[in-house]
């Protein structure tokens, strides 16, 4: 039989054992689920309409684009244009620019 003092000793052992499991089930469950959340967000494919807000500039700009080139890479969906948000990203990385010596080098 268990005397007050000694299921006291018991129960803090169960409860600092339960705060350790926490504290690692948050370490190693909640990171990976944002991670993968941050992936999923990246592949979704979104329209011209959204990248053109996304991007700053009009929709036609990116029609243009698609046609004469110097935009962002595009998926045909059928008759649909998608843009994959990693591809808007990349593509935005590698447009910027300190100053405008280096844009005069790199405008085709």
């Amino acid at each position: 039989m268990y005397t007050d003092e000694l299921m006291i000793h018991e129960l803090k052992r169960i409860a600092n054992a339960l705060e350790e499991i926490s504290n690692v089930m948050q370490r190693t469950a909640v990171i990976p689920m944002q991670q993968i959340k941050e992936r999923e967000d990246e592949n979704r494919l979104i329209n011209d309409k959204e990248a053109a807000r996304r991007v700053g500039v009009s929709v036609a700009w990116f029609q243009q684009k698609r046609t004469t080139g110097g935009g962002p890479p595009y998926i045909k969906v059928g008759r649909s244009v998608r843009y994959r948000i990693s591809d808007l990203n990349h593509w935005f990385a590698l447009n910027k620019v300190e100053n405008t010596a280096q844009w005069s080098v790199r405008k085709p």
